[in-house]
């Protein structure tokens, strides 16, 4: 697969613990993504990735690049009344609308994170066959 072809796809809602967790790291102050002034988040180097886990995430989707590894583009879409990423702007006073990350083949975004399409179904499925066999 080459990485000219790719898809992008709003991400779905995911687990708390890790949306806590992703709003932990990059609002943290040791990691330096942000820089608290004026009672809000200046976003340090808006072309920098911020890292969670071992996945970069961008403040805008024209930045992530899809790579062969990773050619579905998640994007979670940043509500302005969010009481923290609402909070964060660009140097220029203007505020990301979006954050983008990229996912495997067959991956989907759900929340901050990647799942894997069909892992429901499957599951369901072997229920069902396990429950015909007993």
């Amino acid at each position: 697969m080459t990485a000219d072809i790719w898809s992008s796809r709003f991400a779905q809602t995911g687990p708390i613990e890790r949306t806590s967790l992703f709003r932990s790291t990059v609002f943290g102050a040791a990691a330096g993504y942000l820089k608290f002034s004026d009672r809000r988040h200046i976003i340090n180097d808006p072309y920098r990735p911020f890292m969670f886990g071992s996945r970069s995430y961008y403040w805008n989707s024209e930045l992530q690049k899809p790579t062969d590894e990773l050619p579905v583009q998640c994007v979670n879409k940043i509500d302005p009344q969010d009481s923290q990423f609402g909070r964060v702007h660009f140097s220029n006073d203007t505020r990301p609308t979006e954050i983008a990350y990229g996912c495997a083949e067959g991956d989907y975004g759900c929340g901050y994170n990647c799942c894997q399409e069909g892992t429901f179904f499957t599951s369901i499925l072997f229920a069902g066959y396990y429950s015909c066999l007993h």
